[in-house]
């Protein structure tokens, strides 16, 4: 195939049409137009015009992971998703998601350690709801439970727990103890809190206020 001209798009700047003598074949980024030296006049082989397919598919996944993580942090899975969902291939997105790592702009361990503290800056939660969070945005267990572990210590989570019921506090006043027990616990289950923490900590509130 002989490359008859390359014309700038008019929809967007940086990427390029390319036609041979039989139409429209392909339209690039310039990324793509200055790593194979495209230029009108070039004879480009089957084989070679696959070559550059393949990487403008990289290159189009890559500009799209770098927009998607632009607004805020992303996990590995959540990015994986958005360029499956933009229909790039599978080699692409390998390549996007391991340059981006490879750039430090993918960190799940870090993204769980930021999202912990952030979350327990805004109000307390349990490491239950924190975790099925997490899980939800593709966060695996163990980078899960390493990061509750540095954020949240065992002790750390009965305080939050205790904090979450004196917040509370204010709806039980006129309940009698039967009632105020039974919303306290799930008041702290709703929040995330697990059973064994919600019991216990509702036990030593109660207590507290006797």
């Amino acid at each position: 195939m002989k490359i008859q001209k390359i014309e700038r798009q008019k929809k967007d700047k940086n990427r390029y049409s390319i036609f041979s003598e039989d139409g429209f074949v392909a339209g690039v980024s310039e990324d793509t137009l200055a790593r194979f030296g495209l230029r009108a006049g070039d004879d480009v082989e089957l084989e070679r015009l696959r070559e550059i397919e393949v990487y403008e598919d990289f290159s189009t996944a890559k500009k799209d992971a770098y927009a998607y993580i632009a607004y805020k942090p992303r996990t590995i899975s959540e990015v994986i998703r958005k360029l499956k969902a933009k229909k790039h291939s599978a080699g692409a997105i390998e390549g996007a998601v391991k340059l981006l790592t490879e750039q430090k702009y993918l960190d799940d361990k870090l993204y769980a350690l930021s999202y912990v503290a952030e979350k327990l800056r805004s109000k307390p939660i349990g490491k239950e709801l924190l975790r099925r969070k997490l899980l939800q945005k593709g966060v695996t267990k163990e980078t899960i439970d390493c990061a509750l572990r540095d954020i949240l210590p065992e002790e750390g989570e009965v305080e939050l727990a205790m904090n979450a019921l004196r917040k509370y506090s204010p709806k039980l006043r006129d309940e009698d103890d039967s009632k105020r027990k039974a919303k306290c616990y799930r008041h702290l289950m709703a929040r995330g809190f697990s059973n064994e923490t919600a019991y216990e900590v509702t036990r030593m509130y109660l207590e507290e206020i006797k």
